[in-house]
């Protein structure tokens, strides 16, 4: 489940609702808030070679067991990481909660792959509104300067295929 939610960006409780369709993975889970309501989602792991390492989508086509979670998947998750050595210590110099998985794929996304706010709302599974109101601190220095690269990029693929 930790491999997951670090991997997809998960929230806690959406390890509980994925599945495979056509090789891919996908969350069926739907959040509901501020008047708005998502939609399932294909996922996709940064780092990818994280999903490779991991297994994920074999682990998930054999229907692995993930962990039954009576009182709420967040709480499940956090008292489990709270028994762990590493996680106490983390803890004591890091504000680390169970989300921070989900929030450390929001920076890499950003940070490592220069990602604008628009495609990594999408790959969450949010607005770009709630994206951009949560994780600005993570956003790229310009949106727009992600926006040209990615254009550049785009005409220089294309122009190699003629």
């Amino acid at each position: 489940a930790i491999q997951l939610c670090a991997a997809y960006g998960l929230r806690p409780i959406e390890f509980l609702y994925l599945e495979i369709r056509e090789g891919a993975v996908w969350s069926r889970y739907v959040k509901r808030s501020g008047g708005g309501v998502g939609k399932p989602r294909k996922l996709e792991a940064f780092h990818p070679e994280w999903a490779n390492e991991w297994r994920l989508v074999q682990r998930l086509k054999k229907k692995e067991a993930l962990p039954e979670c009576k009182a709420g998947a967040g709480e499940a998750m956090k008292n489990y990481l709270n028994r762990k050595e590493y996680w106490k210590e983390l803890r004591k110099t890091k504000a680390v909660v169970p989300k921070s998985f989900r929030h450390g794929y929001c920076k890499r996304l950003h940070q490592t792959y220069g990602m604008n706010s628009e495609d990594a709302a999408s790959l969450m599974g949010h607005s770009e509104q709630v994206h951009v109101e949560s994780y600005k601190q993570w956003k790229t220095a310009k949106d727009t300067e992600s926006a040209v690269e990615k254009a550049l990029r785009y005409r220089e693929f294309h122009e190699k295929k003629k």
